[in-house]
């Protein structure tokens, strides 16, 4: 299913990196996708996994100076194939505008809470460090202004188990870079 390998990058950093040992194209396309970032950050790749149900979700996050770029992939165990986010969603529903309306409820919160102490809740619970209050809100038309730009497209789509997703999306940040990628648990029900 997975091994790791250690990379190391042009700052001298070494990654493990997960390779997964499906016999699929997907795989093969995953596996180089997560080398070459690791080669290419500035500092670490580092990677969470998880089994649910039939499905392997990894995810990525890579460090540059001021950011962090997540990626995530869901393969299905027994085809060895990568889930599309139209593929997760009708693992929950075939609802697929009730789901989308759920998820930008979400993402609203998520861009508040991120803009708010610099990272979502996941993301200083994956790191251990506790949230630092950084007092800038965004207003309430902001937040319906970045939400009203997003499409299915502009996620990527995790599949954690019964109701539980995890989200990758783009966030006005409230210090350093104007934009940033995040990473955030979704309960759909």
């Amino acid at each position: 299913m997975q091994k790791d390998h250690y990379v190391l990058n042009s700052s001298g950093y070494v990654s493990a990196v997960p390779e997964l040992t499906f016999d699929s194209d997907d795989a093969d396309r995953i596996n180089s996708e997560i080398e070459t970032s690791a080669r290419e950050c500035m500092y670490g790749l580092y990677y969470r996994s998880l089994v649910a149900d039939n499905y392997l979700t990894l995810f990525t996050s890579v460090s540059y100076p001021g950011a962090v770029n997540y990626k995530i992939y869901t393969i299905d165990l027994t085809t060895g194939k990568q889930l599309s986010n139209n593929d997760i969603i009708s693992l929950y529903t075939n609802d697929t505008e009730y789901f989308f309306d759920k998820l930008l409820d979400e993402y609203k919160y998520q861009l508040d809470f991120t803009y708010k102490y610099g990272k979502s809740q996941m993301e200083s619970e994956l790191s251990n460090r506790e949230l630092t209050n950084i007092i800038k809100q965004l207003s309430e038309e902001e937040i319906e202004r970045y939400a009203a730009e997003k499409t299915i497209n502009d996620f990527q789509l995790g599949y954690y188990g019964e109701n539980e997703l995890i989200c990758c999306a783009s966030f006005k940040n409230a210090v350093g870079s104007d934009i940033n990628s995040h990473i955030f648990k979704f309960e759909f029900e």
